[in-house]
C-alpha cells in the first residue's frame, strides 16, 4: 500500500510539473507570437491602425524602389488622356522612372475648318450616301471642351452620344445636356446648334438625310453663337434613359419580333 502511494505521488508532481512546462512554453510563445506580430519593420508598432500605416509605408518604399531600379533602363510609358490627367500621371511615372513617354493618339478625324463651327472641332465620316445601298450620311463629329456649331438647320438627324457631356439646343428652347448613351431625334429643319461643354469633350455619332433642302422661307440672317450667348445660356438635363454598365445605350422600350431573330 505503501509503494502504491508513493508511485501515485511521483505521477502527481511529473503531472503537476509537465502543466507547469506546457503553461510557461504557451506563454513564451504567446509573447514571441504577439512580439513578431506587433513588430513591423524593426519598430513595435502599439494597435492595428499603426501596423496597416506601417504597411503601406512599407509598400511606398518598394515602389520607390522599384522606381529606381527601371532608371538607366529602357522604359517607356504609354498612355491615352483624354481629358489630361491621365497625361500628368505618365509623365510624373516617367519622371520618376527616367523613361521616355508616348501618347496614343485617338482618332478622331479630321479637324473641321468652317467659321460654322466655334473651338476645336473633329469629323469623321463613317458612312457616305451612295446609290447601292442608300444609307443615310452617318459621321463622328467631336468637340474640344467649349467648342459648338453655330446655329443651322439640315435634314432629320438621329443623334447617338458615344461620350463625354455636350449641348443641344432648339430654338426657343432651353439648353439641354447630352452624356453617353443618349439618343436624340432632331425634325428636319428645325433650328439648332449643338456642342461640348465648357469643361468637357464632346463625341456622337450622327445619321442624318444629307440630301434634305430647305423649302420654306426662313429668317436665319444671324446664325452665330456668341460667347456671352453661350457662357449665359439656360441649361437642363436631357430625359435620359437608365443604361446598364455593359450597354452603352438604353434598351428599347419594345422587344424585337422577327422570324430571321430568336430570342
Amino acid at each position: 500500500m505503501k509503494k502504491i502511494l508513493t508511485l501515485a505521488a511521483m505521477m502527481l508532481l511529473a503531472v503537476m510539473g509537465l502543466s507547469a512546462c506546457t503553461a510557461k512554453t504557451n506563454k513564451a510563445n504567446g509573447r514571441s507570437s504577439e512580439s513578431h506580430q506587433a513588430r513591423l519593420n524593426g519598430r513595435v508598432v502599439t494597435d492595428e491602425g499603426e501596423a496597416n500605416q506601417e504597411a503601406a509605408e512599407s509598400t511606398n518604399e518598394t515602389t520607390k524602389k522599384e522606381m529606381t531600379n527601371l532608371k538607366g533602363k529602357k522604359t517607356l510609358v504609354a498612355y491615352f488622356s483624354w481629358s489630361g490627367n491621365t497625361k500628368e500621371a505618365a509623365h510624373y511615372i516617367a519622371q520618376k522612372a527616367g523613361a521616355d513617354e508616348f501618347e496614343i493618339i485617338r482618332e478622331i478625324g479630321q479637324r473641321i475648318d468652317n467659321p460654322a463651327f466655334t473651338g476645336e472641332a473633329y469629323l469623321k465620316p463613317l458612312i457616305n450616301v451612295d446609290s447601292v445601298f442608300n444609307f443615310p450620311q452617318t459621321n463622328v463629329v467631336t468637340f474640344g471642351p467649349g467648342a459648338h456649331s453655330s446655329w443651322h438647320r439640315h435634314g432629320g438627324m438621329v443623334v447617338l452620344v458615344t461620350d463625354g457631356v455636350g449641348l443641344y439646343q432648339e430654338e426657343g428652347k432651353p439648353a439641354q445636356i447630352l452624356r453617353r448613351g443618349d439618343v436624340l431625334q432632331i425634325p428636319a429643319g428645325v433650328r439648332h446648334w449643338h456642342g461640348a461643354t465648357k469643361d468637357n469633350w464632346f463625341s456622337q455619332v450622327v445619321i442624318y438625310d444629307s440630301t434634305w433642302k430647305l423649302t420654306e422661307a426662313s429668317n436665319d440672317s444671324d446664325n452665330s453663337v456668341s460667347d456671352e450667348y453661350y457662357n449665359g445660356i439656360e441649361m437642363m438635363e436631357y430625359a435620359h434613359k437608365p443604361t446598364t454598365d455593359s450597354l452603352m445605350f438604353a434598351a428599347p422600350d419594345s422587344t424585337l419580333s422577327l422570324p430571321t431573330f430568336s430570342l
